[in-house]
């Protein structure tokens, strides 16, 4: 292996470098890392097919990801501060309105960080998006009926 650079990217650390078995780019975590053996052996650099290390990383991450678009009624800041595990492309269009382009595998992690930011947002697209949205208000929804009786005379207290 030559090792490029390292890259701080989305909350963890890659390593970018030429893997000599493959003949080939490779990215590795670098807390998934072990058994590192130091050679001594120098090696020229070689040209990244990307314009920088941080272009490669992201575009091979993306590569599966599925594009979910946004506005959200909050601060860019605090858009920015909710999305930070994602890979997300952020910009303010006022005050309060931010867009966002995210890329993901998982609506889930995407559903989770939005609640938490407790802000509104809309789903510019896709439709999967906006259903899987909805299925999950459906499912709120129904834990916050009230009781029908199956559990006796518990009820909860106020918060």
């Amino acid at each position: 292996m030559e090792p490029h650079r390292q890259i701080h990217l989305r909350l963890r650390w890659y390593l970018l470098g030429w893997d000599l078995d493959r003949d080939d780019w490779r990215v590795f975590r670098l807390d998934r890392v072990t058994g590192l053996v130091r050679t001594g052996r120098r090696h020229l650099g070689r040209d990244l097919p990307a314009h920088t290390a941080v272009e490669y990383v992201t575009r091979g991450m993306n590569a599966d990801r599925r594009r979910v678009r946004l506005v959200v009624r909050a601060a860019a800041h605090e858009v920015a501060d909710a999305l930070n595990r994602h890979d997300a492309d952020i910009r303010r269009v006022g005050e309060r309105e931010t867009h966002v382009t995210v890329r993901l595998d998982s609506w889930n992690r995407l559903i989770g960080a939005l609640v938490f930011l407790d802000a509104d947002f809309s789903v510019v697209e896709p439709d999967e998006f906006r259903a899987a949205c909805a299925a999950f208000a459906r499912r709120l929804l129904a834990a916050a009926r009230p009781d029908d009786g199956d559990a006796g005379d518990v009820r909860p207290g106020p918060p």
